[in-house]
């Protein structure tokens, strides 16, 4: 064989490899990271919401529940059916709990007094390690 072929070959194989790697490793876990991050933001929402004192605008409330049934949908999905089955037992390791932190936040898109979800978003921020 020349050493055009084999140069080819392992090529083929290494870019195999990387592609599989890619598309059902690093994708998913970083995309799953993302979603925390965007949790991280709406917590703080409910944070910065009981620091003020102050009634936030019922538009932006419903923009901010409805990111949060949003999130919690993405969550579930991303954790279900995407994650790898080795980075689950890492999570589970590290006692983060996606499926009760998508129950969560389903609970901290149904709750009106800010008191009551700055606690959800305590536990949800704890039930995600954040």
């Amino acid at each position: 064989m020349t050493p055009i072929y084999i140069g080819a070959g392992i090529g083929f194989i290494l870019g195999s490899t990387g592609f599989f790697l890619t598309r059902f490793w690093l994708v998913p876990i970083s995309r799953y990271r993302k979603i925390k991050r965007e949790i991280l933001t709406v917590t703080a929402f409910f944070d910065e919401t009981l620091k003020k004192n102050t009634a936030p605008e019922p538009q932006r409330l419903n923009e901010i529940h409805q990111t949060c049934r949003q999130l919690a949908d993405r969550l579930n999905v991303c954790y279900q059916e995407t994650l790898p089955y080795k980075y689950k037992l890492y999570l589970n390791g590290r006692n983060e709990s996606p499926p009760e932190a998508a129950k969560s936040l389903m609970g901290l898109a149904n709750i009106r007094n800010m008191g009551h979800a700055a606690r959800k978003a305590a536990t949800l921020r704890q039930q995600l390690n954040l």
